[in-house]
């Protein structure tokens, strides 16, 4: 009998892609299918590099991996979407320093990066995880087939989804057991190292732990097990309210320069405040200063804008290890460090709203708090346009169109997600019928006004971990 889990989207365009690609062996062994979601960044964004809290809220669209072992040596992947297998050999992964190990993945095939760089991760540092054989097992190579119906750039983690449903189904194909958070750390360093992507734990975190129908409340900042996130629980979403995202039609990249100048200078502010302030105020992330302090103190002693060359003149490298200054180019070091700062607490203060409105308040209190939750929505997008310069026409029409209506009429707060420009809008609305055909009147309008069509996304769904993985045999796929 089929397992039940194989018949939620995707999973039956991953079975027929199974069938059809002719890269599975029926004599092979089983086929291992994992299923990782997407995630809609509710608050904290890009403050996840700057050590903040987040909240995180998984989506009911996945990435789904299928996996099965080989004996030639080779790792091979295919995705549905690209309709083309990409082959690498295992040995040269396991001889490969992280940049090397995507070097050949280029132009068309530059998406395999999120994928072999799974496996370079398990075959050089996956040991301890190992159980039996494992690492004799994933020198023979592995086929990994993927499907998704998360948008490309689309603003909610479609890359560590990638990531997670193929670390979790090659852990399983060659016997390595690696705990969520491990896992989830695997994947950043995949995407930091392999792929060159700057990005933050969160989505990867989420992507693995989150739990449906519920806000990850992730504080970004090792633990006493050095990784690098700790999951503080989760956050229930008061009765009759609820979280949309609404994807403006811009692509949205992490990797591009703005997303990049913008961490360099947060980290700049920093390494500033660490050297100015002794004891050091930081403590090594800026999500540990006290948001009172900076505004009446600190933030006047960061200069507006530097060079990257007067930065490392006077100060060094910054502490951040996945990104380097450019001494060419200018800096907005106050304006970064204070949406950082200013982020955390915000955070903090949302969370807090949300929890104490799930305790049972009255309908008026609970208003109340969702207005006050909105309303710091509302701060963080204004913020992430003006201060980290990641804004976009696109996003910010949404943010207007949203609260034109305003809470009034259901729409209480709203802000770009993520990291880089364009992207998902998530939106913090009542959930009645009349709010839902609101929603439907909004991205109407955005369309005739921008020209660019929408996508919803309004359902929660399990991480990767809560979903497991799946073992087929022949008869359930052949």
């Amino acid at each position: 009998m089929q397992d039940a889990r194989l018949t939620s989207s995707p999973l039956p365009l991953l079975l027929e892609g199974i069938r059809v690609c002719g890269l599975f062996e029926k004599t092979a062994g089983p086929v291992v299918v994992s299923r990782a979601p997407g995630r809609l960044d509710v608050m904290g964004g890009i403050a996840d590099y700057s050590g903040s809290l987040v909240c995180e809220m998984p989506l009911s669209l996945a990435t789904t991996a299928a996996g099965q072992e080989r004996a030639d040596g080779q790792f091979v992947c295919q995705s549905g979407r690209r309709g083309k297998s990409v082959r690498v050999g295992m040995k040269e992964l396991a001889k490969a320093d992280p940049k090397a190990a995507g070097a050949s993945l280029k132009g068309d095939d530059h998406w395999a990066k999120y994928v072999a760089g799974c496996a370079w991760w398990l075959i050089n540092h996956g040991k301890m995880h190992a159980k039996g054989d494992a690492v004799e097992r994933a020198v023979k190579g592995a086929t990994v087939f993927l499907e998704s119906d998360l948008p490309l750039g689309g603003g909610v983690s479609s890359s560590a989804a990638i990531e997670v449903a193929t670390m979790t189904a090659l852990a399983a194909v060659w016997g390595f057991e690696v705990p969520g958070m491990t896992l989830a750390a695997a994947c950043q360093v995949v995407e930091n190292r392999v792929v060159g992507a700057p990005c933050g734990v969160m989505d990867q975190v989420t992507s693995c732990l989150g739990e449906e129908g519920a806000l990850l409340k992730l504080l970004c900042q090792p633990g006493a097990d050095g990784l690098p996130a700790q999951v503080q629980g989760v956050i229930k979403v008061p009765e009759g309210f609820g979280f949309v995202g609404v994807h403006s039609g811009v692509r949205h990249e992490v990797s591009g320069d703005p997303y990049t100048d913008t961490r360099v200078a947060a980290f700049m502010g920093q390494k500033i405040l660490s050297v100015l302030e002794t004891p050091d105020v930081t403590d090594g992330w800026l999500a540990r200063v006290g948001p009172k302090r900076y505004c009446m103190e600190l933030r006047q002693k960061l200069p507006v804008e530097i060079t990257g060359q007067v930065f490392l003149d006077h100060y060094g490298s910054t502490n951040d290890t996945v990104t380097r200054v450019d001494a060419r180019k200018v800096y907005r070091v106050r304006a970064a460090t204070s949406h950082h700062v200013l982020e955390s607490r915000r955070v903090r203060r949302f969370a807090a709203l949300l929890e104490k409105a799930d305790e049972g308040c009255r309908a008026d209190c609970l208003d109340t708090r969702m207005r006050k939750a909105g309303r710091l929505m509302l701060a963080s997008h204004w913020s992430y346009g003006l201060r980290a310069g990641m804004g976009h026409d696109g996003t910010d029409i949404l943010v207007r169109v949203a609260m034109e209506l305003g809470p009034g009429l259901g729409f209480y707060g709203a802000k770009i997600t993520g990291g880089g420009c364009g992207g998902t809008v998530a939106m913090l609305i009542r959930q009645d019928d009349q709010v839902r055909e609101r929603l439907h009147g909004l991205r109407e309008r955005y369309t005739r006004e921008t020209g660019r069509q929408t996508m919803l996304f309004d359902r929660s769904g399990p991480g990767a971990a809560k979903w497991g993985v799946v073992k087929m045999n022949q008869e359930d796929w052949a």
